[in-house]
């Protein structure tokens, strides 16, 4: 059976018990999509990504947040697939989260995704090609509603600054409904 990683870009300020739920409903929900085809399906949160992996940044010398970021969407395993199926940013779960009217991304998000939606190639569509799935998602009592990235907006520096906000490092955009 081959294994669907999916990478949830969570925020390092979520609390875990939340992050622990949404990473059991999107489980519940891409189980059963996949499943049937013959895929297991594993979700691994960003801090597990970067505990398990961050180090290696640091002995390279490399600008960590930037190298680590950009690894996320663009790492392949021994096998020759990424290392993530896709990357879910969990939506509106607080007052100051991304939404789909307004999906504002840190730097290190930013990267992510923009390195996902330009430096992979697009495949066959199918979970093993080598397609970035994107999306957006927002946690209900039990129910999600999943939202295809279309495309990643780079933000403009503002007030005389030579690059972007840290905190609003780029834009994401969705289909509807």
């Amino acid at each position: 059976m081959t294994t669907l990683r999916w990478f949830l870009a969570n925020r390092k300020k979520d609390d875990e018990v939340d992050v622990n739920r949404w990473r059991r409903q999107l489980h519940a929900a891409l189980d059963a999509k996949y499943a049937p085809a013959g895929f297991t399906v594993e979700i691994v949160t960003g801090k597990e990504d970067w505990d398990n992996r961050f180090e290696k940044y640091i002995e390279e010398g490399r600008n960590q947040w930037t190298a680590w970021a950009h690894s996320v969407a663009t790492d392949r395993i021994m096998t020759g697939q990424y290392r993530y199926t896709g990357i879910i940013l969990p939506l509106a779960v607080s007052a100051d989260a991304p939404t789909t009217d307004n999906c504002r991304l840190p730097r290190a998000t930013a990267e992510m995704f923009h390195a996902a939606m330009t430096e992979r190639p697009v495949g066959d569509g199918s979970p093993t090609g080598s397609e970035c799935y994107v999306y957006g998602a927002e946690f209900g009592d039990g129910d999600i509603t999943m939202h295809k990235v279309t495309q990643y907006r780079q933000a403009l520096p503002r007030h005389g600054r030579k690059q972007p906000n840290y905190f609003c490092w780029g834009f994401l955009d969705f289909e509807e409904g």
